[in-house]
């Protein structure tokens, strides 16, 4: 018959014996996972710490282990904004999808040269950067921007109402369409989009005219 040692009890049937495990206070600390028996959580935490069928989560001091790898892999992304590739912690998740972008595919191409980038903000930044072949820098991404006919929906320029103006705001002239947020840089407010922090898109609107308009600028120098 099924025995409960610490308790000194037999019980009719396997059921019954781990119904009065899961219920006794006697076995408050036990270990179902491994069926071993301890008297105190810091007996069993040591053993969960130790073991490897457990995989606990040791920023997590109440939550219980998890049952595979994958699971505790899961909980890190889901709760602890865990890159799975080079298993990096952040401290918020648009912190994490930032992050995420240097290991995306290189997939956007410079309006310029022939190279390619993993975010339209890092191929603007690039030609603000002054590193493109074209000869692009940020002086002229600012202008573009300025004579782009939709610039009123995405610059903050005080009585400016001309292209011929840009830049006399101060040194934040660029502000989201959707949110207040304002940068001093174009490649910044495309990057603040990319986060997800607001509702704003590249593929449409504004900053996407922009973005063609940008294009048609480069290639026609």
């Amino acid at each position: 018959m099924p025995y409960c040692w610490p308790c000194e009890r037999y019980f009719s049937t396997e059921t019954s014996l781990r119904q009065h495990r899961r219920d006794s206070g006697n076995h408050a600390h036990d270990c179902f996972r491994c069926d071993r028996h301890f008297t105190s959580q810091s007996a069993k935490r040591q053993h969960v710490l130790n073991s490897s069928r457990h995989h606990l989560c040791t920023d997590c001091y109440d939550e219980p282990d998890f049952a595979s790898a994958e699971e505790l892999d899961q909980h890190d992304v889901d709760e602890h904004n865990m890159c799975r590739i080079c298993r990096r912690y952040f401290s918020s998740p648009s912190n994490l999808k930032n992050h995420l972008k240097i290991h995306a595919e290189k997939n956007t191409e410079c309006f310029g040269c022939v190279r390619c980038f993993n975010s339209i903000s890092a191929m603007v930044l690039h030609l603000e950067a002054g590193t493109c072949a074209s000869g692009t820098d940020n002086d002229f991404v600012t202008r573009v921007a300025f004579e782009c006919h939709r610039f009123r929906e995405y610059t903050f320029a005080e009585g400016s109402d001309c292209s011929s103006d840009f830049g006399r705001s101060g040194d934040r002239d660029f502000t989201c369409p959707t949110c207040p947020s304002r940068f001093p840089y174009m490649s910044g407010l495309l990057q603040h989009v990319e986060s997800d922090r607001c509702e704003e898109d590249l593929a449409w609107g504004p900053l996407a005219q922009f973005l063609r308009y940008l294009e048609k600028r480069i290639a026609s120098r």
